[in-house]
Parts: structure tokens; sequence; C-alpha cells
């Protein structure tokens, strides 16, 4: 026989990562938790693959038990010596990572709810992990300005 005091574990991981899930739909112009999946997934990997073994391990140390697994479902560690990504081709991999019909929405505007999302979550990682980043790809990332901006809207 179980003891049942051992699923409050499992418990608390599904009620942490539906709470991320409620914060990015919070966030986002959608209001589907699949979509919310399916954004934090892609662009989840897609970071991660920009990272080092140390940055990735700086960050997820941090993440809810659920969306840690989602973050390292696949990886194997880059190269040191890969060029970096471009803006372009880091949101084109997140687009082409997205299935009909998720595939129809902007990957930018993913990117920015997600990043949005992280960046509230793990304030000061992302301070650590952001300007290690392409300036490109940094640019992805929320801003004061972008906040004030979207509450002004």
């Amino acid at each position: 026989m179980r003891n049942e005091t051992h699923l409050d574990y499992f418990d608390n991981a599904v009620h942490d990562a539906y709470a991320w899930l409620d914060d990015i739909v919070a966030e986002a112009t959608w209001d589907d938790l699949s979509i919310a999946l399916y954004a934090l997934r892609a662009t989840l990997h897609a970071l991660r693959d920009e990272l080092t073994v140390e940055q990735n391990a700086l960050l997820t140390a941090h993440l809810p038990t659920i969306i840690r697994g989602i973050y390292y479902e696949g990886w194997k560690p880059r190269p040191t010596d890969t060029p970096p990504t471009t803006r372009d081709r880091f949101l084109k991999r997140i687009a082409t990572s997205l299935k009909h019909p998720y595939n129809e929405f902007d990957p930018e505007e993913m990117v920015q709810t997600i990043l949005t999302t992280l960046s509230a979550h793990l304030p000061s990682e992302c301070k650590k992990i952001q300007p290690t980043l392409p300036a490109d790809l940094q640019s992805l990332w929320p801003t004061q300005s972008n906040k004030e901006e979207k509450a002004r809207l």
C-alpha cells in the first residue's frame, strides 16, 4: 500500500507548473493553457541551446520540477565553439518547433511573453544570463520600457 503523503510532491509539482502556465496566459494575448505550454517548451528549448552547461544549471535550479523536466527534455549540450544564433534563426527555430495550430502565432510575441514570465519568476537568474547572450537575442528580453508601454495599453 502506498503512503498518500508522497503524492503531495507530485501534487505540488503539478500546481507549480499550472501556476506558471496561468502567469503566461495572463501575460499573453492568447487565453489557452495548451498554447502557453507549447510556447514555453519551444522557447525554453531554444534558450537552453544558447546557454552553457553552467548557465543552464543556474537557471534550472530554480524552475518548478515539471518545467525543469520539459527544459531538459532531449538536451544535448552544444559545443563551446558554436557560433552565436541570430534573432531570426532563434525565432525560426521556435516557429518550426510549434505544431499546427500553434504555428500560426507570432513566435516573437511568444518568446517575449515567455521571457517576461521567466524574468518575473527568476529575476536574478535572468539578469545573470541575459547579458551573456548575443545582442540579437538580448533584444528579445523584456525591458522596463516594454513593461511600462504594455501596462498603458
